[in-house]
């Protein structure tokens, strides 16, 4: 499976962040190969506005993700692509 993975994600594993945890599971299946992480630099241009959504989403559709993955979910409320947060494709896979 193909997940892109969203900056909250990211910073959560970096900053070791409440959902810390998840994202450090998540992290060590890419890492053995079990799934398949990509994102974009464009995580870390945060604009704190949709914008930043946008282009994530943008990116995830080009690069034919099977989901992305976030920790904001409501800001990806009419995805044609499944959205996630790490506890649940976690629960999922």
């Amino acid at each position: 499976m193909t997940l892109f993975i969203d900056s909250d994600i990211i910073l959560d594993l970096i900053l070791a962040r409440e959902c810390y945890q998840e994202s450090a599971q998540l992290f060590s299946l890419i890492e053995s190969g079990e799934l398949t992480g990509c994102t974009t630099p464009l995580v870390f241009a945060n604009t704190g506005t949709d914008f930043e959504d946008a282009l994530q989403y943008a990116a995830a559709e080009d690069a034919g993700v099977d989901a992305l993955i976030t920790r904001n979910t409501r800001d990806y409320q009419n995805s044609s692509l499944p959205i996630y947060t790490a506890k649940e494709i976690l629960r999922l896979i």
